[in-house]
Protein backbone atom coordinates (compact mmCIF):
# COMPACT_ATOMS: atom_id res chain seq x y z
CA UNK A 1 0.00 0.00 0.00
CA UNK A 2 2.89 2.41 0.64
CA UNK A 3 4.12 1.82 -2.92
CA UNK A 4 0.65 2.50 -4.30
CA UNK A 5 0.30 5.66 -2.17
CA UNK A 6 3.64 6.97 -3.42
CA UNK A 7 2.76 6.30 -7.06
CA UNK A 8 -0.69 7.79 -6.57
CA UNK A 9 0.92 10.99 -5.24
CA UNK A 10 3.14 11.11 -8.35
CA UNK A 11 0.37 10.71 -10.91
CA UNK A 12 -1.04 14.24 -10.67
CA UNK A 13 2.46 15.72 -11.02
CA UNK A 14 2.90 14.00 -14.40
CA UNK A 15 -0.69 14.08 -15.66
CA UNK A 16 -0.52 10.29 -15.55
CA UNK A 17 -2.91 7.37 -15.24
CA UNK A 18 -1.94 3.93 -13.94
CA UNK A 19 -3.41 0.44 -13.81
CA UNK A 20 -2.35 -2.85 -12.23
CA UNK A 21 -2.98 -6.21 -13.91
CA UNK A 22 -4.13 -8.47 -11.07
CA UNK A 23 -3.07 -11.59 -12.97
CA UNK A 24 0.56 -10.51 -13.32
CA UNK A 25 0.68 -7.53 -10.88
CA UNK A 26 2.44 -5.55 -13.60
CA UNK A 27 1.92 -1.81 -13.34
CA UNK A 28 1.26 0.30 -16.43
CA UNK A 29 1.74 4.06 -16.22
CA UNK A 30 0.60 6.35 -19.08
CA UNK A 31 1.65 9.98 -19.30
CA UNK A 32 2.82 12.57 -21.81
CA UNK A 33 2.19 10.47 -24.91
CA UNK A 34 4.06 7.38 -23.72
CA UNK A 35 3.59 4.46 -21.37
CA UNK A 36 5.79 2.07 -19.39
CA UNK A 37 5.28 -1.38 -17.93
CA UNK A 38 6.73 -1.88 -14.45
CA UNK A 39 7.72 -5.34 -13.18
CA UNK A 40 6.68 -6.25 -9.62
CA UNK A 41 8.97 -7.92 -7.10
CA UNK A 42 7.82 -10.13 -4.25
CA UNK A 43 9.90 -11.64 -1.48
CA UNK A 44 9.32 -15.19 -0.27
CA UNK A 45 10.86 -17.63 2.19
CA UNK A 46 12.14 -20.98 0.91
CA UNK A 47 13.41 -22.99 3.87
CA UNK A 48 15.73 -20.59 5.67
CA UNK A 49 16.52 -18.38 2.67
CA UNK A 50 14.75 -15.34 1.28
CA UNK A 51 14.27 -15.00 -2.48
CA UNK A 52 12.82 -12.48 -4.93
CA UNK A 53 10.21 -13.30 -7.57
CA UNK A 54 8.34 -11.28 -10.24
CA UNK A 55 5.36 -13.62 -9.73
CA UNK A 56 3.17 -13.88 -6.64
CA UNK A 57 4.33 -17.09 -4.89
CA UNK A 58 2.23 -19.04 -2.42
CA UNK A 59 4.74 -18.49 0.38
CA UNK A 60 5.03 -14.73 -0.20
CA UNK A 61 6.34 -12.60 2.70
CA UNK A 62 5.97 -9.17 1.17
CA UNK A 63 5.87 -6.87 -1.84
CA UNK A 64 9.04 -4.87 -2.46
CA UNK A 65 8.23 -2.57 -5.35
CA UNK A 66 7.95 -2.00 -9.10
CA UNK A 67 10.85 -1.37 -11.48
CA UNK A 68 10.72 -0.41 -15.20
CA UNK A 69 12.95 -3.40 -16.04
CA UNK A 70 13.55 -6.96 -14.89
CA UNK A 71 16.61 -8.38 -13.15
CA UNK A 72 19.50 -6.08 -13.96
CA UNK A 73 22.63 -7.60 -12.45
CA UNK A 74 26.30 -6.56 -12.44
CA UNK A 75 29.49 -7.84 -10.76
CA UNK A 76 29.88 -5.10 -8.13
CA UNK A 77 26.37 -5.84 -6.83
CA UNK A 78 26.72 -9.62 -6.74
CA UNK A 79 30.21 -9.99 -5.25
CA UNK A 80 31.09 -8.11 -2.06
CA UNK A 81 34.83 -8.55 -2.59
CA UNK A 82 34.56 -7.11 -6.10
CA UNK A 83 32.75 -4.11 -4.62
CA UNK A 84 35.41 -3.72 -1.94
CA UNK A 85 38.14 -3.77 -4.60
CA UNK A 86 36.24 -1.18 -6.64
CA UNK A 87 35.95 1.11 -3.59
CA UNK A 88 39.67 0.81 -2.85
CA UNK A 89 40.54 1.70 -6.44
CA UNK A 90 38.08 4.61 -6.51
CA UNK A 91 39.09 6.05 -3.14
CA UNK A 92 35.79 5.28 -1.39
CA UNK A 93 36.26 4.23 2.25
CA UNK A 94 35.55 0.55 2.86
CA UNK A 95 36.63 -1.65 5.79
CA UNK A 96 39.74 -3.74 5.24
CA UNK A 97 39.12 -7.25 3.99
CA UNK A 98 41.12 -10.47 3.82
CA UNK A 99 40.51 -13.67 1.88
CA UNK A 100 43.38 -15.37 3.73
CA UNK A 101 43.76 -13.57 7.05
CA UNK A 102 46.83 -13.94 9.24
CA UNK A 103 46.65 -14.51 13.00
CA UNK A 104 47.44 -10.82 13.50
CA UNK A 105 43.95 -9.85 12.31
CA UNK A 106 41.86 -8.21 15.04
CA UNK A 107 38.22 -7.13 15.38
CA UNK A 108 36.68 -8.82 12.35
CA UNK A 109 33.56 -10.51 11.03
CA UNK A 110 33.29 -13.30 8.45
CA UNK A 111 31.03 -12.73 5.45
CA UNK A 112 29.88 -14.65 2.41
CA UNK A 113 30.75 -12.97 -0.89
CA UNK A 114 27.27 -13.36 -2.38
CA UNK A 115 24.75 -13.46 0.50
CA UNK A 116 21.92 -10.99 1.15
CA UNK A 117 19.86 -9.79 4.13
CA UNK A 118 22.85 -10.13 6.47
CA UNK A 119 22.71 -13.93 6.18
CA UNK A 120 25.78 -16.04 6.86
CA UNK A 121 27.70 -13.42 8.85
CA UNK A 122 29.74 -14.75 11.78
CA UNK A 123 31.27 -12.70 14.55
CA UNK A 124 32.49 -10.20 15.47
CA UNK A 125 35.65 -11.77 16.89
CA UNK A 126 38.45 -10.07 18.79
CA UNK A 127 41.25 -12.08 17.22
CA UNK A 128 41.68 -14.94 14.78
CA UNK A 129 41.84 -18.43 16.28
CA UNK A 130 42.80 -20.88 13.54
CA UNK A 131 41.59 -23.79 15.68
CA UNK A 132 38.10 -22.35 16.27
CA UNK A 133 35.49 -23.89 13.92
CA UNK A 134 33.61 -20.60 13.60
CA UNK A 135 36.79 -18.86 12.43
CA UNK A 136 37.39 -21.19 9.49
CA UNK A 137 37.17 -19.28 6.20
CA UNK A 138 35.14 -21.41 3.80
CA UNK A 139 35.10 -21.13 0.02
CA UNK A 140 33.48 -17.85 -1.13
CA UNK A 141 33.96 -16.27 2.31
CA UNK A 142 36.25 -13.51 3.55
CA UNK A 143 37.12 -11.53 6.69
CA UNK A 144 36.22 -7.87 7.10
CA UNK A 145 37.27 -5.40 9.77
CA UNK A 146 34.35 -4.80 12.13
CA UNK A 147 33.27 -1.15 12.30
CA UNK A 148 30.79 -0.18 14.99
CA UNK A 149 28.55 2.83 14.44
CA UNK A 150 25.28 3.77 12.77
CA UNK A 151 23.77 1.40 10.21
CA UNK A 152 23.10 3.16 6.89
CA UNK A 153 21.30 2.21 3.70
CA UNK A 154 21.11 4.58 0.73
CA UNK A 155 18.84 4.21 -2.30
CA UNK A 156 20.13 5.65 -5.57
CA UNK A 157 18.34 6.35 -8.82
CA UNK A 158 21.13 6.63 -11.39
CA UNK A 159 23.89 8.72 -9.81
CA UNK A 160 21.74 10.56 -7.23
CA UNK A 161 20.85 9.38 -3.72
CA UNK A 162 17.09 9.66 -3.24
CA UNK A 163 16.65 8.02 0.13
CA UNK A 164 18.83 7.49 3.20
CA UNK A 165 17.97 5.50 6.30
CA UNK A 166 20.15 5.63 9.42
CA UNK A 167 19.59 3.17 12.26
CA UNK A 168 21.35 2.85 15.56
CA UNK A 169 22.80 -0.61 16.17
CA UNK A 170 20.45 -2.50 18.54
CA UNK A 171 21.53 -2.63 22.18
CA UNK A 172 20.31 -4.12 25.45
CA UNK A 173 20.60 -2.52 28.88
CA UNK A 174 21.13 -4.63 31.99
CA UNK A 175 18.86 -4.65 35.04
CA UNK A 176 21.09 -6.68 37.37
CA UNK A 177 18.71 -9.66 37.21
CA UNK A 178 18.36 -10.96 33.64
CA UNK A 179 20.99 -12.54 31.43
CA UNK A 180 21.96 -11.23 28.01
CA UNK A 181 19.85 -13.94 26.35
CA UNK A 182 16.83 -13.10 28.50
CA UNK A 183 17.16 -9.40 27.73
CA UNK A 184 17.48 -10.00 23.99
CA UNK A 185 14.85 -12.70 23.62
CA UNK A 186 11.73 -10.54 24.18
CA UNK A 187 12.96 -8.30 21.35
CA UNK A 188 13.48 -11.14 18.88
CA UNK A 189 10.98 -10.22 16.20
CA UNK A 190 10.50 -11.78 12.81
CA UNK A 191 11.90 -10.16 9.67
CA UNK A 192 10.06 -11.93 6.83
CA UNK A 193 10.05 -15.00 9.11
CA UNK A 194 13.79 -15.08 9.93
CA UNK A 195 14.57 -15.24 13.68
CA UNK A 196 17.75 -14.04 15.38
CA UNK A 197 19.85 -17.10 16.10
CA UNK A 198 21.42 -17.65 19.52
CA UNK A 199 24.85 -18.06 17.96
CA UNK A 200 24.63 -14.50 16.63
CA UNK A 201 23.88 -13.10 20.10
CA UNK A 202 26.56 -15.34 21.61
CA UNK A 203 29.27 -14.02 19.29
CA UNK A 204 28.47 -10.45 20.27
CA UNK A 205 28.37 -11.42 23.96
CA UNK A 206 31.83 -12.97 23.78
CA UNK A 207 33.13 -9.99 21.82
CA UNK A 208 32.09 -7.85 24.79
CA UNK A 209 33.57 -10.22 27.40
CA UNK A 210 30.20 -11.68 28.37
CA UNK A 211 28.15 -14.79 27.60
CA UNK A 212 24.51 -15.66 27.00
CA UNK A 213 24.19 -16.61 30.68
CA UNK A 214 25.91 -13.49 32.03
CA UNK A 215 23.68 -11.34 34.25
CA UNK A 216 24.10 -7.83 32.85
CA UNK A 217 24.67 -5.24 35.61
CA UNK A 218 22.01 -2.58 35.97
CA UNK A 219 22.63 0.31 33.60
CA UNK A 220 25.24 -1.53 31.52
CA UNK A 221 24.52 -1.33 27.78
CA UNK A 222 25.79 -3.94 25.33
CA UNK A 223 25.61 -4.19 21.56
CA UNK A 224 23.03 -6.81 20.49
CA UNK A 225 23.26 -6.74 16.67
CA UNK A 226 24.86 -4.75 13.84
CA UNK A 227 22.87 -5.64 10.73
CA UNK A 228 20.40 -3.41 8.85
CA UNK A 229 17.96 -6.36 8.66
CA UNK A 230 18.22 -7.16 12.38
CA UNK A 231 15.00 -8.55 13.88
CA UNK A 232 15.90 -6.56 17.00
CA UNK A 233 15.06 -3.32 15.14
CA UNK A 234 11.37 -2.59 15.57
CA UNK A 235 9.64 -2.14 12.23
CA UNK A 236 7.59 1.01 11.71
CA UNK A 237 5.10 2.36 9.20
CA UNK A 238 6.72 5.79 9.33
CA UNK A 239 8.87 7.02 6.48
CA UNK A 240 12.45 6.92 7.75
CA UNK A 241 14.04 8.67 4.78
CA UNK A 242 16.36 11.26 6.39
CA UNK A 243 18.25 12.32 3.26
CA UNK A 244 16.91 15.87 3.21
CA UNK A 245 17.86 16.37 6.86
CA UNK A 246 21.42 15.30 6.14
CA UNK A 247 22.20 16.96 2.82
CA UNK A 248 23.93 19.84 4.55
CA UNK A 249 26.17 17.77 6.80
CA UNK A 250 29.18 15.50 6.43
CA UNK A 251 27.15 12.29 6.26
CA UNK A 252 24.94 13.44 3.40
CA UNK A 253 27.87 14.95 1.51
CA UNK A 254 29.67 11.59 1.39
CA UNK A 255 26.65 9.75 0.01
CA UNK A 256 26.04 12.46 -2.61
CA UNK A 257 29.67 12.59 -3.73
CA UNK A 258 29.90 8.79 -3.96
CA UNK A 259 26.88 8.58 -6.29
CA UNK A 260 28.55 9.25 -9.66
CA UNK A 261 31.42 6.88 -8.82
CA UNK A 262 29.09 4.08 -7.75
CA UNK A 263 26.87 4.57 -10.81
CA UNK A 264 29.88 4.32 -13.11
CA UNK A 265 30.51 0.88 -11.59
CA UNK A 266 27.42 -0.39 -13.42
CA UNK A 267 28.16 -1.66 -16.97
CA UNK A 268 27.38 1.02 -19.53
CA UNK A 269 24.86 -1.06 -21.48
CA UNK A 270 22.52 -1.32 -18.46
CA UNK A 271 23.50 1.83 -16.56
CA UNK A 272 20.69 4.16 -17.67
CA UNK A 273 17.53 4.29 -15.55
CA UNK A 274 18.75 2.02 -12.77
CA UNK A 275 17.91 1.77 -9.06
CA UNK A 276 20.40 0.34 -6.57
CA UNK A 277 21.19 0.50 -2.88
CA UNK A 278 24.41 0.75 -0.91
CA UNK A 279 24.90 -0.52 2.64
CA UNK A 280 27.31 1.36 4.87
CA UNK A 281 28.36 2.09 8.44
CA UNK A 282 28.79 5.64 9.75
CA UNK A 283 31.44 5.66 12.49
CA UNK A 284 31.65 7.94 15.53
CA UNK A 285 33.55 10.52 13.45
CA UNK A 286 30.75 10.64 10.82
CA UNK A 287 32.91 8.86 8.26
CA UNK A 288 30.93 6.63 5.88
CA UNK A 289 32.35 3.13 5.30
CA UNK A 290 30.82 1.52 2.21
CA UNK A 291 30.08 -2.21 2.61
CA UNK A 292 28.16 -3.50 -0.41
CA UNK A 293 26.03 -2.62 -3.42
CA UNK A 294 22.66 -4.24 -4.22
CA UNK A 295 20.94 -4.59 -7.59
CA UNK A 296 17.16 -5.19 -7.75
CA UNK A 297 16.82 -4.00 -4.14
CA UNK A 298 13.84 -3.77 -1.84
CA UNK A 299 12.62 -0.48 -3.26
CA UNK A 300 11.86 2.52 -1.07
CA UNK A 301 8.63 4.27 -2.16
CA UNK A 302 10.48 7.61 -2.36
CA UNK A 303 12.33 6.31 -5.44
CA UNK A 304 9.26 6.61 -7.69
CA UNK A 305 9.36 10.40 -8.09
CA UNK A 306 12.90 10.58 -9.55
CA UNK A 307 12.19 7.41 -11.53
CA UNK A 308 9.13 9.02 -13.12
CA UNK A 309 11.10 12.20 -13.84
CA UNK A 310 13.61 10.20 -15.87
CA UNK A 311 10.89 8.32 -17.75
CA UNK A 312 8.32 11.09 -18.25
CA UNK A 313 10.20 14.37 -17.82
CA UNK A 314 10.20 16.95 -15.01
CA UNK A 315 7.37 16.81 -12.49
CA UNK A 316 4.95 19.70 -12.35
CA UNK A 317 5.54 22.04 -9.43
CA UNK A 318 2.93 23.31 -7.01
CA UNK A 319 0.81 20.15 -6.97
CA UNK A 320 -0.40 19.28 -3.49
CA UNK A 321 1.19 16.20 -1.97
CA UNK A 322 0.38 14.14 1.14
CA UNK A 323 2.30 15.16 4.25
CA UNK A 324 5.31 12.94 4.91
CA UNK A 325 5.29 11.16 8.29
CA UNK A 326 7.79 12.24 10.90
CA UNK A 327 11.21 10.64 10.47
CA UNK A 328 14.00 9.59 12.76
CA UNK A 329 15.72 12.72 14.01
CA UNK A 330 19.43 12.83 13.32
CA UNK A 331 21.85 15.80 13.09
CA UNK A 332 19.66 18.85 12.65
CA UNK A 333 19.88 20.04 9.05
CA UNK A 334 16.22 20.67 8.29
CA UNK A 335 15.34 23.14 5.58
CA UNK A 336 18.03 21.96 3.21
CA UNK A 337 16.97 21.67 -0.46
CA UNK A 338 16.30 18.23 -1.88
CA UNK A 339 18.87 16.95 -4.36
CA UNK A 340 18.40 17.12 -8.09
CA UNK A 341 16.49 14.02 -9.13
CA UNK A 342 18.47 13.37 -12.29
CA UNK A 343 19.04 14.99 -15.68
CA UNK A 344 16.14 16.27 -17.80
CA UNK A 345 14.36 13.61 -19.79
CA UNK A 346 15.68 13.01 -23.30
CA UNK A 347 13.28 11.23 -25.63
CA UNK A 348 15.41 8.42 -26.99
CA UNK A 349 15.30 4.61 -26.82
CA UNK A 350 16.75 2.94 -23.74
CA UNK A 351 19.68 0.59 -24.18
CA UNK A 352 18.86 -3.14 -24.08
CA UNK A 353 19.31 -4.70 -20.66
CA UNK A 354 21.49 -7.77 -20.31
CA UNK A 355 19.48 -10.53 -18.67
CA UNK A 356 16.13 -8.79 -19.08
CA UNK A 357 14.19 -6.20 -21.09
CA UNK A 358 14.86 -2.48 -20.94
CA UNK A 359 12.13 -0.04 -19.88
CA UNK A 360 9.44 -0.25 -22.55
CA UNK A 361 7.97 3.00 -23.83
CA UNK A 362 5.43 3.38 -26.57
CA UNK A 363 3.60 6.25 -28.22
CA UNK A 364 -0.10 6.38 -27.49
Amino acid sequence: MFHMKSINACLSRFGADATVNLRTFRLEVRARNRYYHFVPQFIYLDGEKLHFSPQLPGNVRGFIGWLPYFNKRWPLATDKLAFKGFCNAAGLPTPRGWEKPSESVRDFIIKQRTSSFGCGIRGPFRKLDAGHPAHKIEDREYCEHFVAGTIAKAWYWNDKPVCLELRKMPTITGNGVDTMLQLASPKILSLFGLPLEHREIEALAQYQDASLDTVIPAGTTLLADFRYSSPLIQTTAQNQNVLSENLGNEIGRQFVEAGPTLWQGIPEDIRAATAFTVDAIVDDKNRVWFLEMNCNPILHPDVYLPMFETLFGPAEEGVAQPARPASLQLPEQSGQPRPSMGPPFVAQPFAPVSGGPAPVAAKL
